[in-house]
């Protein structure tokens, strides 16, 4: 599953087993062939990865959104 993380400075793409995001209405694990969505990000949370090689990676987030689709999760993020 292809992660795209893009900020207004810069564009990061990751091949990942599993995406973790944190929303008001709390976590979420996003696989491969995960429904669809569009969901808000919760305020200053960390979105944790984990990378097909087996490793788990981290950022912050102040604020941003998240689009799902079955093969991707394209972060816009601040």
């Amino acid at each position: 599953m292809e992660l795209v993380i893009s900020s207004p400075l810069q564009r990061n793409v990751h091949d990942v087993a599993w995406v973790e995001l944190n929303s008001d209405v709390g976590n979420l694990i996003i696989q491969p062939s995960h429904a669809p969505m569009v969901i808000a990000l919760k305020r200053d949370s960390q979105v944790i990865y984990g990378l097909m090689s087996g490793k788990q990676d981290t950022i912050t987030v102040v604020s941003g959104i998240a689009h799902v689709t079955r093969e991707s999760v394209l972060l816009l993020v601040v």
